[in-house]
């Protein structure tokens, strides 16, 4: 073997090759070294392949290479760089053939460093996604046959990679209107195309929505402008929310959300992912965060992601903002509250936004009616503190709600209270191309009620938090994995009689998303309990979701199945001597169905069927046992838009019972609502002027076949109850009409509107929801005719 110079000081060997095979060109042979030493010389361009798959960016791999007298390369040893990149340059180093290094005429071995660079492949199609206004979409779904692609910040996708041949680019989300398109890829030619979609109807400042983010076997959307022009919402995309399928109505609108057979505590209320006790204020007028911190509303009545647990019959979450550095305010006032929300920068990546409303209908009654009379009026506050800097934020929030709600058949009432305090922070780490997010709260929530001499008073305190891993969605699959946990102390009061405990949940789950448009979820809960001298509850919660687009363009077939677990009410455990018998509550079943979008049109039509067991029930002799439910139903939903005009109708045909112990027949549950129907239409008139109007119609509730009367907090009177040979309450129908006026100048927007509620007079009797003490079921009257004029405006920045 020749002897081995090292040079101490060598000009790099480089070969700069192109994607796919392409020779790049070498750059002449350098002149000799003023010590007359000529370095090694490449004698054929290396062709390096690319690896596959994103991240598009040029990688350079440097190797340190012993080339003999030969030019053959004896050892290789990599400096930099990273995978896969070395490992495919490994091979094709070890094979390159070299003119030798020479010192002089003779030829020498040499140790040199030698530098490949892999250059991405060429973007073969460049999709923009316009709105009507020609504004970027960011954050829209889009199929490129049957890939799945998110947009960029400018509304961009860049795909590379493609086979040659015919592809259709369709849109995934309902809330714009697109007819596919199909485009003619070839090798090496670049396909642009610029698509502006119609009819926007989602908006960043206020929508219901369930998200994509982690994929649902059900996919609707309430719009901004939905929001805006629809009877009843008074501007609350939360409060829009029960105007879609997969919730009955709640008696007199109150605010409680039953879902598809579920009972008001079956269904988790988040904010951020964080429990609370309410998301509507008592009455149901208002969501309970200002409707400018809110983000998004995800709504999941059945086949949700392994992340919500705790309950068997849906979940809530609404999602806040992050507060951008720019200045913002807003302020409102109509018949029922008065609000303000203002958003300030405090720095170029820090924003602090603040909001607080108050609620004065019961002093607007009290001018109209006596004291006693309006105090059928619900009454609250509240207020949210919300601080964002980047990755990391804090939002505080706090309510109290207060209300007179029917008590028994001798005239008096009961006084509800219920109100919280609680904070809770954000932070987002990025750790490769995953993202990890923390989400630890503290809350202290009280709920009372006092009736003649009975108290019943809960003070809870709450420490907990949530910590989730997700990785990139934008693949062929996507996984997410976390950890829910909270820490419970219940003190608990009953007429100076105190029953305190105290409860740990660690809940760890994992979900895998596999494939895109042709996609299934998989996802594995644990839900746990643990108090001390009760026996550990513990249920596994798998779920699996399925999506399947069919061969009619716009037509996608979805199906869930699953099992969900939850605590049975906390105070039964604490303040029964059979509650600490009592096991997790259990729900089990499944649903699908199918969703059709046809630019102007789009229909969806669900079913489900689900059983429930361990559900803590009372028995007449008042003893605590554990029963049993069977919940099943079909949900339609058809929305259009043609030109001015716009709506949405939808239908559901939905049942649920329950029985005391197995082997008893079942028998219909007190919120059984067979048939449901609503509609609205929308018009845009001359002069930035609106109509909308909202029917309902439902079947009447089941009655308990126990009281005859129901007391009138209006009138203050008994009333008889009207019963139906099928042992039912009168059916429901309402009319609700809105007229606006919106005003929008630079950056000032305002609006004047006239929400006409009960138009119709729908006062008839229902079953009255505490959410303190619900064992016995009383029934009252709703509002009457509420005409409700109101104005709002905001000047600033974006928001």
């Amino acid at each position: 073997m020749s002897a081995l110079l090292l040079l101490c000081a060598v000009a790099v060997v480089s070969a700069q090759e192109g994607w796919g095979g392409a020779q790049a060109p070498i750059d002449a042979q350098p002149a000799p070294e003023p010590d007359g030493i000529t370095p090694p010389r490449l004698l054929t361009p290396l062709s390096l392949p690319w690896p596959g798959g994103p991240p598009y960016e040029a990688a350079t791999v440097e190797w340190l290479l012993l080339i003999n007298a030969e030019g053959l390369v004896e050892e290789a040893t990599p400096v930099f760089g990273q995978e896969p990149f070395i490992e495919l340059s490994e091979p094709l180093v070890l094979a390159a053939r070299f003119e030798p290094a020479r010192d002089g005429r003779l030829a020498i071995a040499v140790e040199v460093p030698f530098q490949l660079t892999f250059t991405p492949p060429p973007v073969g199609l460049r999709l923009r996604l316009m709105g009507p206004d020609g504004a970027a979409l960011a954050g829209e779904a889009l199929f490129v046959g049957e890939e799945r692609v998110v947009t960029d910040a400018a509304g961009r996708v860049e795909l590379r990679e493609r086979p040659p041949g015919p592809v259709v680019v369709r849109l995934e989300s309902p809330a714009w209107s697109l007819a596919p398109v199909e485009v003619t890829l070839e090798d090496g030619k670049l396909v642009e195309l610029d698509l502006r979609v119609d009819a926007p109807t989602v908006e960043e400042a206020a929508v219901g929505v369930y998200r994509r983010r982690s994929p649902q076997a059900v996919v609707r959307t309430v719009s901004a402008e939905e929001v805006r022009t629809t009877p009843g919402t008074l501007g609350d995309p939360v409060r829009a929310l029960v105007n879609l399928p997969g919730v009955v109505r709640t008696p007199f609108d109150s605010g409680w959300l039953l879902v598809r057979g579920g009972d008001p505590d079956q269904t988790a209320m988040l904010i951020d992912g964080v429990p609370v006790p309410l998301v509507y204020h008592l009455g149901g007028f208002s969501s309970v965060v200002h409707p400018a911190l809110i983000d998004t509303v995800e709504f999941f009545p059945g086949g949700y992601g392994a992340r919500y647990g705790r309950a068997t019959a849906g979940a809530v979450d609404i999602q806040t903002q992050t507060v951008p550095s720019a200045l913002k305010v807003e302020a409102g006032a109509d018949l029922l509250y008065a609000g303000a929300f203002v958003q300030a920068p405090l720095g170029p990546k820090t924003g602090l936004a603040v909001a607080a409303r108050r609620s004065y209908i019961d002093r607007v009654l009290a001018r109209v009616l006596s004291e006693e009379q309006a105090s059928i009026a619900p009454r609250f506050i509240d207020g949210q503190v919300k601080l964002d800097r980047e990755q990391v934020g804090l939002f505080w929030m706090g309510f109290r709600d207060q209300v007179e709600v029917p008590s028994d058949d001798d005239g008096d009432t009961a006084l509800v209270n219920i109100s919280t305090s609680r904070v809770h922070g954000r932070v987002e780490l990025r750790p490769g191309e995953s993202t990890l997010r923390l989400t630890p709260f503290v809350a202290r929530d009280r709920r009372a009620l006092s009736y003649q001499d009975i108290t019943d008073q809960r003070e809870t305190l709450l420490i907990g938090g949530r910590a989730q891993l997700d990785t990139d969605d934008a693949r062929p699959w996507a996984a997410q994995v976390g950890v829910d946990a909270l820490w419970t102390d219940l003190a608990l009061k009953v007429s100076g009689v105190e029953a305190p405990l105290t409860a740990l949940s660690f809940d760890p789950y994992a979900q895998l998303r596999v494939g895109e448009a042709r996609r299934v979820v998989f996802g594995l809960r644990l839900d746990t309990w643990a108090a001390q001298d009760q026996r550990l509850k513990l249920g596994l919660s798998p779920r699996v979701q399925g999506f399947a687009p069919l061969p009619l363009p716009g037509l996608e077939l979805v199906g869930h199945a699953g099992l969900n677990h939850q605590a049975p009410p906390m105070e039964l455990l604490a303040a029964w001597p059979d509650g600490r018998y009592l096991d997790l509550e259990r729900s089990y079943g499944g649903g699908g169905g199918v969703r059709w979008t046809g630019g102007a049109l789009s229909a969806e039509l669900d079913g489900y069927w689900r059983r429930m067991d361990h559900l803590a029930v009372f028995e007449d002799d008042g003893s605590l046992v554990e029963g049993q439910g069977l919940a099943y139903g079909v949900e339609s939903l058809v929305r259009f838009s043609w030109g001015p005009l716009s709506g949405w109708t939808t239908a559901s045909w939905t049942r649920s019972f329950r029985r005391d112990e197995p082997g008893q027949a079942f028998s219909p549950h007190i919120y059984d609502q067979p048939l449901y129907a609503l509609a609205v239409v929308a018009v845009d008139l001359p002069g930035q002027w609106s109509f909308a109007a909202r029917g309902r119609a439902g079947s009447g509730y089941a009655w308990n076949r126990d009281d005859e009367t129901a007391y009138d907090l209006l009138t203050m009177n008994e009333e008889p109850l009207v019963i139906s040979p099928q042992g039912r309450l009168q059916p429901y129908r309402a009319l609700d009409l809105k007229v606006a006026w919106a005003l929008e100048a630079r950056s000032v927007t305002g609006e004047l509107y006239l929400d006409v509620q009960n138009v119709t007079n729908r006062r008839v009797a229902e079953p009255v929801i505490t959410g303190v003490d619900d064992r016995d079921t009383l029934y009252g009257y709703g509002l009457p005719v509420l005409p409700v004029f109101g104005f709002k405006g905001g000047w600033g920045g974006a928001g």
